[in-house]
């Protein structure tokens, strides 16, 4: 079995290095940045190429791979860390997030111990309903997760190698580079085929991973046999460290990994490997000083407090992005807590006796080090069904009506009167905080709201399917939100109402920064669709308020004056405010009551002064405008909670339950502008 040559083992100063300078980058673009490094990526080639070192020297030593000794070492190394700063973050998100974000945090903080975090991202990814609030102080474990699959399948692989290798008497030097090999050349094409169709997705998708794992594994066969000059080591490994620093810089590395533009930090790093750190002047030697060998020994408790300590660090601050001042605060406590638990934790348990004599003893040390997370969890669990319970409300709400007049508080009456205790005090606010964030329409269970992918311009019918006046209801979520109240008006109305409406995809000739090729496909195919079917009306956004910047996108004219040209009118409706702030309106109504001044924002803030919709209507045949800003907002603020009602469910989308409470006043601006519409 020693018919293939690897690196020796030993300590390796620049690979802590290397593995400091991902942590301090991950922490960096986290803190001041907001958005990704490709230090991640750097540890999966680390990881890779350590863990496929590790076992081919213990296949060369014993004659076999020792999968239970393996698996104890890296219980004894990982678990005791991790599960602390879990039990930890659990307590802190229990005491300090409001309870609307209580069921999805729960979730992925069990998803975190079960090292299956990243799935739990990747399929809420894909839900555009599950785009929470606050940032979820659980969501760095992704990485782990992906990180502790590697680490359970790969003895598995090289295991199997080894069978296959002695049942046909075959070379383990050529087989095992020949299957990593595959494994790198197939991860990689299937990484770039799924980020194309569905990039949310693959960039926390275990197997559109695998490929830089194998990268590193690639690593340790060809190293011995990668023999250059010192000038190039020289250069080759400060081209590595310069590619791997600038990489976040020069790439959105959130949206375009992990297909081939992760090749970036992952072949930076192995150059940095490649070229060691023999050569005083090199990289290497750099990486090797004391203060990054140092960090790169508390680089994995770093990483794992960074974000909890990010999050909870911003939402006591009322802020949503770190200044110089407040990055380096966190910066400091993360390492303080690192270098700690490093000390008192990581180290201890990690150079334990446990598992040496027997290792099925270190299984049962991670289980018992599991146990406070899993019930602190518990106990988290039970306490939210209690409070469920307790929010739950007993009786059927019918918005408009009752103690919950919603929209009809302002129609019937005035904004003093609607925001003062009477609506706020007895009963509760509807909907409650573990429902609100589900008020949303019909369509979006029944299928009829599309997903981000996919092209088909096919729609469901609502109303009166019978109705004499036909009105399409085309646009992305922010139209979507429309359905309740166009529903209950077609009904009394007998209008039909045909829904075409995708998440994410604005009813616009132009495609909008970030959003992929189907939605343009997608609106191309709708407008073939209306002017094929000739609805009587229209009925879509007229203004974008994304970031209080309120205006009217030039795609949106274009496909008006499309739909001019074949004689359907147009009816579009102003955006609603989108909220900006720490915290949502329906978390910040958890935290401080729906009266509070502080949950209310100014309406210049989210809205422009007059509706920027009217100047292009002055010049746009067969667009009528339809304004609800004032059921939104008052002269001066937008509230949360009008009549007793909650308004929003997430940022920037009008709940159900409010939408449906607007529905008279609807009713009654559609018909004053277009008397047509009224068969009653």
């Amino acid at each position: 079995m020693k018919d293939y040559r690897v690196p020796a083992s030993g300590y390796r100063p620049e690979i802590q290095g290397l593995r400091a300078i991902a942590a301090i980058l991950v922490a960096i673009y986290h803190i001041w940045f907001a958005r990704v490094s490709g230090g991640v990526d750097v540890f999966f080639v680390v990881s890779g190429f350590l863990i496929t070192g590790s076992l081919a020297r213990q296949v060369q030593a014993q004659g076999n791979v020792m999968f239970l000794r393996f698996w104890a070492g890296l219980i004894k190394r990982l678990i005791p860390a991790a599960l602390l700063v879990i039990t930890v973050t659990a307590i802190a998100s229990f005491l300090l997030l409001p309870k609307v974000n209580w069921i999805p945090i729960i979730k992925q903080g069990a998803a975190a111990i079960l090292y299956m975090e990243n799935w739990q991202q990747a399929f809420s990814a894909v839900d555009y309903l599950a785009d929470r609030e606050t940032a979820n102080p659980f969501q760095h474990y992704w990485a782990l997760s992906v990180q502790g699959q590697f680490y359970l399948m790969w003895p598995l692989l090289i295991g199997a190698i080894l069978f296959v290798a002695r049942r046909f008497r075959l070379s383990l030097g050529v087989l095992i580079p020949c299957v990593l090999a595959i494994i790198f050349t197939s991860s990689l094409v299937y990484s770039v085929y799924s980020t194309y169709t569905n990039q949310a997705f693959a960039y926390f998708n275990t197997f559109a991973r695998m490929w830089e794992f194998a990268l590193g594994g690639l690593l340790v066969f060809a190293l011995p046999y990668l023999g250059t000059s010192r000038s190039v080591r020289l250069v080759l490994g400060w081209v590595g460290v310069l590619a791997i620093i600038s990489c976040g810089l020069l790439l959105q590395v959130s949206t375009v990994f992990p297909g081939y533009a992760a090749l970036w930090p992952t072949v930076a790093a192995c150059l940095v490997i490649v070229c060691g750190s023999a050569d005083r002047f090199g990289a290497g030697a750099f990486l090797s000083s004391r203060f990054f060998t140092w960090f790169g020994d508390i680089s994995y408790s770093f990483y794992l407090w960074h974000w909890p300590v990010l999050t909870f660090y911003l939402l006591l601050q009322g802020s949503t992005q770190a200044d110089i001042a407040d990055g380096f605060i966190v910066l400091g406590v993360s390492g303080l807590l690192a270098w700690i638990t490093a000390r008192v934790v990581e180290e201890p348990a990690r150079f334990s006796a446990i598992g040496k004599r027997f290792p099925s003893r270190a299984f049962v040390f991670g289980l018992t080090c599991c146990m406070p997370a899993v019930l602190v969890f518990g106990a988290w669990s039970a306490h939210t069904v209690a409070q469920r319970k307790a929010d739950a409300f007993q009786t059927d709400v019918i918005p408009g009506e009752g103690a919950y007049p919603g929209a009809v508080a302002v129609a019937t009456s005035n904004w003093d009167q609607q925001d003062n205790d009477e609506y706020h005090s007895q009963p509760p606010v509807y909907p409650d905080p573990f429902t609100v964030h589900n008020s949303i329409p019909e369509s979006y269970f029944d299928g009829c709201h599309k997903e981000q992918k996919g092209t088909d311009a096919d729609y469901c019918v609502y109303g009166d399917g019978d109705g004499k006046i036909s009105l399409a209801l085309v646009g992305g979520s922010h139209s979507a939100q429309w359905l309740p109240a166009l529903e209950k008006i077609a009904l009394r109305q007998g209008w039909k109402i045909l829904n075409f409406t995708k998440s994410e995809c604005w009813f616009s000739a132009e495609l909008k920064d970030g959003s992929n090729q189907d939605c343009l496909e997608w609106n191309e195919n709708v407008l073939a669709t209306l002017i094929e079917t000739k609805p009587d009306y229209v009925f879509t956004m007229a203004t974008r308020a994304e970031g209080g910047n309120e205006h009217v996108p030039a795609g949106y004219v274009d496909y008006w004056e499309m739909l001019s040209e074949h004689g359907i009118e147009v009816i579009g409706v102003r955006d609603n405010p989108w909220w900006q702030g720490v915290y949502s309106p329906a978390e910040c109504v958890d935290v401080f009551g729906p009266g509070s001044p502080r949950c209310k924002i100014g309406r210049e803030e989210v809205l422009a002064e007059i509706n920027p919709s009217i100047e292009v209507a002055k010049s746009q045949e067969g667009l009528s405008l339809l304004d609800l800003s004032d059921y939104l907002c008052d002269e001066n603020l937008c509230h949360p909670v009008i009549g007793n009602i909650q308004v929003y469910r997430d940022r920037h989308h009008i709940s159900l339950a409010y939408m449906e409470s607007l529905a008279p006043v609807l009713e009654l601006q559609m018909i004053e502008l277009e008397p047509g519409l009224s068969l009653r």
